[in-house]
Order: structure tokens, then sequence, then C-alpha cells
């Protein structure tokens, strides 16, 4: 065992590291058996010499797998692996293993030395690093969330693409912060970023903001952007920021919709007062002035002859004044009759209706305003009836179906109306065109009274707010879901008749 006599330096080396070194002879028994070995496994020297090094530093092995892994040594010479051992008071844990063959003057082998070290501790904490680290990783990707550094010595920053990728902007940027913060930030990131970086050298050490990112359509997602100095220069000046990017879209949307349902939940209480006061005067007014008309009609011959010698016009001219101011108070009437069915005052009965029947009646009444040019295709399959009266649901579909088509403008456009179950308990009707679309502001206010695309004399904006409250008063409800140049999608769902009951009756 020549080689085994240049171990001294190398013991003392390994001694002095903690490594636990064994030496086995040619028949893979222990010869050598050093003090830290004494401590890391817990037998003495004089207990294990002579003894199979295997069952002692490579108890998980069988016999045949420890052969071979010795045999491999005469072709690699060493081998480093991590390893479990076993105490001798039954203890367990992860040894690092290098074992190396010795050989004696021909060459042949001779046995072998180990040298194990306790990476217990390490391989634990790398564990838990590797487990906080997909730990925190899936947090982020669940709150699309990634982050970023911003080194000022090497003048980039750094941002993890991994679960938040923005193919606009590269993964690297270089140059100085105030430089590089509007190229992630929205059109009004100079500003933004000169307010950041007045505050951060005046001393602030963390930042916040949200915005708008740019993107190649113009509306890309919502931001959150936070991030802490973690390193100043000389002079106060921060030489090192990290922080997060988090993707805030769904919440802002969600946002902007629970501000809209406020909106238009205020919006039907007013209606409802409204309605209610304007009502009663003129119901007083419509009765009257039938009253007073009718009355002219069915003067004697004799008081329009003395009405005539008074000099009063004809009586016939006064009359027809009186229709007139009929038929506006009749107007007036339907313009209330939509506000209360917004407002959810005007319940519709709540009978079987045939989905199918109401729209074949909803086009015959729509027809004449959708422009000849208009394609309305309907593949409607063979639905449950609903819970709502049919003029109510005709009155829906009509105005759905005289908005799609005219949707396009006097070109035309193609109206699909399409419809499925949803669940048990309701039905869902769909009606889209491809006509100019919407954008974000219009679609915001389209279910607010009053407001109308159309020009001035050609709608009253009460339309789709009317169509809403009669749906809703039903049980259902009614989206609509529209990209400018693309199209519109308007989804209408209703209670079938055997979920009515669940549905409840208005109060």
């Amino acid at each position: 065992m020549s080689e085994g006599a240049g171990l001294g330096p190398l013991a003392a080396i390994a001694e002095g590291r903690g490594e636990a070194i064994v030496v086995v002879g040619a028949d893979l028994r222990v010869c050598r058996w050093s003090e830290a070995a004494v401590r890391l496994l817990g037998w003495t020297e004089g207990e294990v010499l002579g003894r199979p090094v295997r069952p002692l530093v490579r108890p998980d092995l069988d016999e045949d797998s420890w052969a071979a892994a010795c045999a491999r040594l005469t072709e690699v010479a060493a081998s480093v692996d991590v390893v479990p051992f076993r105490r001798k008071d039954g203890g367990e844990g992860l040894a690092e293993l290098a074992m190396t063959a010795l050989h004696d003057a021909e060459g042949r082998p001779a046995g072998l030395v180990l040298l194990l070290s306790d990476v217990t501790a390490r391989v634990e904490a790398e564990q838990s690093l590797t487990d906080a680290q997909g730990l925190l990783e899936t947090s982020m990707r669940a709150s699309k969330t990634t982050s970023f550094e911003w080194d000022a010595a090497a003048g980039t920053l750094r941002y993890d693409p991994r679960f938040h990728r923005w193919p606009e902007v590269p993964e690297v940027l270089h140059g100085s912060l105030d430089s590089m913060l509007p190229k992630l930030a929205s059109p009004e990131g100079e500003t933004l970023t000169r307010d950041i970086m007045q505050g951060l050298t005046e001393g602030t050490a963390t930042f916040s903001f949200e915005h708008r990112r740019p993107s190649l359509d113009g509306a890309g997602p919502w931001v959150r952007v936070a991030g802490q100095v973690l390193e100043r220069g000389e002079g106060g000046e921060p030489r090192r920021i990290c922080g997060t990017v988090t993707d805030i879209t769904e919440a802002k949307e969600l946002q902007a919709r629970a501000s809209s349902a406020e909106r238009t939940a205020s919006l039907a209480t007013l209606a409802a007062g409204m309605s209610h006061e304007i009502n009663n005067p003129l119901a007083v007014l419509i009765a009257n002035v039938y009253v007073v008309s009718e009355a002219l009609v069915r003067a004697p011959d004799a008081a329009r002859a003395a009405w005539a010698r008074a000099g009063g016009e004809g009586l016939d001219a006064l009359v027809e004044g009186l229709r007139d101011a009929r038929t506006a108070a009749n107007r007036i009437r339907d313009i209330v009759a939509s506000l209360r069915a917004f407002a959810g005052r005007a319940f519709p009965s709540r009978v079987r209706c045939d989905v199918d029947a109401a729209l074949a009646v909803a086009y015959e009444v729509a027809r004449n305003a959708i422009p000849e040019r208009a394609h309305v295709r309907t593949a409607l399959p063979e639905l449950p009836e609903v819970a709502i009266d049919e003029a109510s649901l005709v009155h829906v579909f009509a105005g759905l179906l005289t908005n799609a088509g005219q949707a396009g403008g006097p070109s035309g456009c193609k109206v699909e109306v399409t419809g499925a179950r949803a669940g048990e308990g309701s039905v869902v009707v769909v009606v889209t065109d491809s006509g100019r679309g919407m954008s974000r502001e219009t679609l915001a206010r389209v279910f607010d009274p009053f407001f109308t695309t159309r020009p001035l004399g050609l709608g009253r904006g009460l339309g789709l707010c009317a169509c809403l409250g009669i749906v809703r008063s039903a049980g259902g409800d009614l989206e609509i879901k529209s990209t400018e140049g693309v199209g519109t999608e308007v989804r209408v769902r209703l209670p079938v008749v055997r979920a009515a009951a669940a549905v409840g009756s208005p109060g």
C-alpha cells in the first residue's frame, strides 16, 4: 500500500476540516479509522478494525451495488456522492462521501481511502431554501408578480420574465434609472420618473405606484410597481433598488365593474323616484286632456255656433291641438315606463314564454328598423320555456336586434343570435354583431339612462337600460362585451320555468 504512506499530511488536513478518514484494504475491510470517523459514526477504531466497510459507510447499498461502485473506481480513480449514513446509536444523517482508489507499486488495486463530511444541516438548509423558493415562485405566479433589480454601478435594470413576459421590453435594460423607468411605464412615465427620483434622492426608502403599461394596441395591462432602496452612494443617491411589478388588470376591471354596478344602482334609485313623481301628475294631465277633447268633439252645433260668434277659433283646431298634447303626454308616459323598467319597478309577469317564438315576433317588430344590408341569422337550439311574459321578452329582443342591425351603419353588418342551456336553472341567448363596436368609455355608460350615441332626435337612450331592468326583474341578467372596430356581444340570461319558484315574486 505504497500510496497510503503519503496520507499523513493529507490526514492532518482532513482532520482539521472535520472530515472523517476511513482506509480499507484490498479485501474492503477497515484498516484505519480516524478520530473524526469516531465522532461522526460513533464506533471506535477497535470496534471496526477488520470489519467490512460497507455496512459502516454505505448501509443503503447491497453487496452487488457496493462491488460495482468500487469497481468503477478503477476507471475514474475517484468519486464523490452525497449518501445516507447510520450512527452507532441509530441516528441517521447525510454525508458527502469521496472515495479514492489505492494501488501498490505494480499498479494493482490495494484498497480505498474514504473521506466523509457531515452535510445533513447543509442539505436540509438547501432543501428548505428550495421549498421556500418554490413557494415564492408559486405565489408570484398566482399573483402575477415579477421582480426587478436596478444596479447603478453596472447601469442595468433586470427583471424576472418567467411569470410576466413583456415582449416589447428586453430582459435587461442599460442606462440610468431615470432613462429606463419611462420604458417600463405609461406615456406619463417621464413625469412619474421625475417624481420617483426626486423622492428617492431626498431620502425616501420605498416607492409604489400604479399605471397602465404601453402595448402595441395602446391598451396594455395595469401594473403596480413597488420598490425599496437597498444601497445609497456617499451623496445619498440611490445605488441599488429592488422591487416587484404586479399585474393588477383583473383587479382594476373588477373595481370598474363594481363602480359601474354601484352607479347603475344609484341611477335606478333616481329613476324610480323620478318616475313616481312624474307619473301621478302625468296621469291627471292625460285624463283631463282626454275629457276636454272628447267634450269638444261631442259639443252640439249651437255651442259651436256660439263659440264662433264670440270670435273663438274653430273647435276642430282646438280638438286637434288637444290630441297633439295627448300624443306628447303618452310619449312621456312611455319614457316613464322605460325608467320604471330600468329601476326594476315594472315587473314583467312571470309566465311561460317560448324563446324561439318571442324571437320571431321581435324580428318582425324590428325588421323595418334594421338596414337592408344587415344580415340576421338565428341559430337557436331547442330551449326550455323561460319565466317571463312574451311581451316583455319581445321588447328586449326587438331592442337588441335593432341595435345590432344598426351597428354597421348603412353598409350593414352580420348579426347572429345563438342560445344554450346555462346549467339546470337558466338559458342564455347571445346576440352578436360585426359592427363598429364600442370604445371603453362608451361601454362604461351603455346602461346609463338617456345616454345614446345616435344623432339628436333619433334615440332617447332608454333602450338598453329598459332591457336591463326587464331582464333583471325576471330574475335574469344582461351583459355586454364590445371591442371597437370588431363588434359587440350581448348575453341575456333568463331563468327557466322550472326554476321560477326559486326566483321568487317581486314585492
